[in-house]
């Protein structure tokens, strides 16, 4: 087990520095503490590897973002493709009221012709 200054018992985090990627080291459980740095969990990296390793996670940043890019651009398609089937049902929706309104304008003039009609006929 090992202490921190503060007499608390450390925790183990990851260093992401460039020089120190992924090194494991032992820090106070406080956040922020002023406490001195304590030790390293893991050995020191080779050069390589130092080299190597920052390189890797830009490329694996990079594949992400455009990963990520392909998403929104795919889901703005999706929904794009969305609104327009939305667009067509509608005017197909209003078409089909609009020839549902014209029927019954129709039944309503045959009918006041009709009454018309009897009304000058019961005149005469």
């Amino acid at each position: 087990m090992v202490l921190c200054a503060c007499g608390l018992q450390c925790v183990v985090r990851t260093s992401w520095t460039n020089r120190n990627l992924g090194r494991r080291f032992y820090s106070c459980p406080t956040y922020n503490s002023s406490c001195p740095f304590i030790g390293w969990v893991d050995p020191p990296m080779c050069d390589r590897s130092l080299d190597i390793i920052p390189g890797l996670l830009r490329t694996r940043d990079a594949l992400e973002d455009a990963l990520a890019l392909e998403q929104e651009r795919a889901d703005w398609e999706e929904h794009r493709a969305n609104e327009e089937e939305t667009r067509a049902n509608q005017a197909e929706l209003h078409a089909k009221m609009e020839k549902e309104r014209a029927k019954k304008l129709r039944k309503y003039l045959i009918i006041s012709w009709v009454f018309f009609a009897s009304y000058v006929y019961l005149q005469s």
